[in-house]
């Protein structure tokens, strides 16, 4: 059997856990703040001793190498390279967000994954995906704005147009580079394939914009009038 100790500690939470051939058998985490460095090696030998096992008995040690956290990355980090160097045993080190994009790769339909996790400062560490799990833009710290993918959403064989004033391909852009220089505004409409049914779909499937029937809002919203505001009238 192999069994592979996996240490995941580049944001808030701290996480432990064991694969036993492929599959995860035990895990130890913690939302405690500022905890890493007095949880990580408890966590670990809980673990071990719960399947009454040692260092001896795994076959690599596997863990976080960021971006996240520098505190939290260099607890986990210096963890996995002790544990290696008293154990003999090899040291895998896999991105953040590419466990992150992992645990969507079952999603049908998707052709862009996007993870991000907080760099504070008003920013993400982020990067992009393509449906295979290639990287199509390299990790980075970006401050999101309205500007960040719509070029990606334009591109997507589901979306049938976009309009958005900043992006080089609307009409309206020569006007939006003359008059507002400084960037358009928050708003990007879009429509997807399929008609009202293909859209109201797409609005179930949102977890974390907010659907709402108006617009100014201080939070991530997604409206569609077809179904709200203007549900009464006819495709017409």
């Amino acid at each position: 059997m192999d069994n592979i100790l996996l240490i995941e500690t580049s944001t808030a939470l701290c996480s432990v856990a064991l694969a036993q051939d492929g599959k995860i058998t035990s895990y130890r985490e913690s939302s405690a703040p500022k905890a890493h460095a007095s949880l990580t090696a408890v966590f670990i030998q809980e673990m071990l001793a719960e399947h009454s096992l040692t260092l001896a008995d795994c076959d690599a040690i596997c863990v976080s190498k960021g971006p996240g956290s520098y505190t939290g990355l260099r607890v986990g980090v210096s963890t996995a390279k002790g544990l290696c160097f008293g154990s003999g045993k090899p040291l895998l080190a896999v991105g953040t967000l590419d466990t992150l994009v992992a645990q969507a790769d079952e999603i049908a339909g998707i052709k862009y994954i996007i993870p991000m996790i907080d760099a504070r400062r008003m920013e993400v560490y982020s990067a992009i995906y393509d449906r295979a799990l290639n990287a199509v833009k390299e990790v980075s710290a970006d401050i999101i704005d309205e500007n960040s993918y719509a070029e990606y959403l334009e591109k997507h064989e589901k979306i049938a147009w976009v309009h958005y004033p900043d992006l080089p391909s609307d009409t309206d852009y020569p006007l939006a580079q003359k008059y507002l220089p400084n960037g358009s505004c928050g708003v990007v409409s879009f429509g997807v394939r399929g008609g009202r049914e293909a859209a109201e779909k797409f609005m179930s499937a949102l977890r974390l914009a907010s659907i709402e029937t108006h617009v100014a809002d201080a939070r991530s919203c997604c409206l569609h009038p077809a179904s709200a505001t203007h549900r009464q009238m006819n495709e017409q």
